[in-house]
């Protein structure tokens, strides 16, 4: 891509969006941190949240979207509380798609030059199922750690099985339920009007959804990996 072309994108997104996509970025650094201390109890990082919460950019984000952050941090204490009670895998991951939801409403109204909501039911079901499939994405990614270190994980009960057939059944399982949820983001994202960047965001949520689904297959899990791509 040249860089003419590079500039007309940058110009051509407004500020709020740009100051948007900071503040995710910004406030799921502070949740990650916040969740790496509750599995790890790790000292280091709390100094290091001390610092990110009393920087100015983050008062600055307190500020600006004090409403958005207490039901974005409501849903996130309730996720925690659920996980410290082993909670079931439907009720976590739903969740998790809520809070997905809530993150990314407020993203599309400053975005709304860029694309047709004709129906909300077609964003709400886009951002729901992106949320279920990044927890149980990451869950699957983290599963040997955490199962090592006695961390909660959402996947913890459909891979409780000792024996190798289970543990077989328990992956194609994951692969499937990865499956319908790429199938339901793409059908849901088609059913949106985009006026601009429909490619390129169409790559990012089945490419790189899928991508990521293999990349961590062959990273974590190589012996299965010939055997789970057969039936994806």
């Amino acid at each position: 891509m040249s860089n003419k072309s590079i500039q007309k994108i940058n110009t051509s997104i407004s500020n709020n969006v740009i100051e948007y996509c900071a503040f995710i970025n910004y406030y799921l650094s502070v949740l990650k941190l916040e969740d790496d201390i509750i599995d790890e109890k790790n000292n280091v990082k709390k100094i290091i949240l001390k610092f990110f919460k009393h920087n100015s950019q983050y008062q600055n984000i307190l500020n600006t979207y004090g409403v958005k952050l207490n039901i974005l941090s409501e849903l996130m204490n309730k996720i925690n509380s659920l996980e410290l009670e082993n909670a079931g895998f439907d009720q976590l991951s739903n969740l998790f798609g809520e809070f997905f939801v809530e993150l990314f409403q407020l993203f599309f109204k400053l975005y709304k030059e860029d694309c047709v909501i004709e129906k909300y039911d077609n964003l709400y079901s886009l951002c729901f199922n992106l949320g279920k499939w990044i927890y149980i994405i990451d869950a699957y990614e983290d599963y040997n750690e955490d199962m090592q270190n006695g961390n909660f994980n959402l996947l913890q009960n459909i891979m409780k099985e000792d024996d190798s057939d289970n543990k077989l059944n328990a992956h194609k399982k994951i692969a499937m339920i990865n499956k319908i949820l790429i199938l339901k983001m793409e059908k849901s994202f088609h059913e949106i009007t985009w006026n601009k960047y429909k490619e390129i965001l169409y790559n990012i949520v089945s490419l790189g959804c899928t991508n990521t689904y293999f990349k961590i297959l062959h990273e974590k899990y190589p012996e299965i990996e010939s055997i789970i791509k057969t039936t994806f």
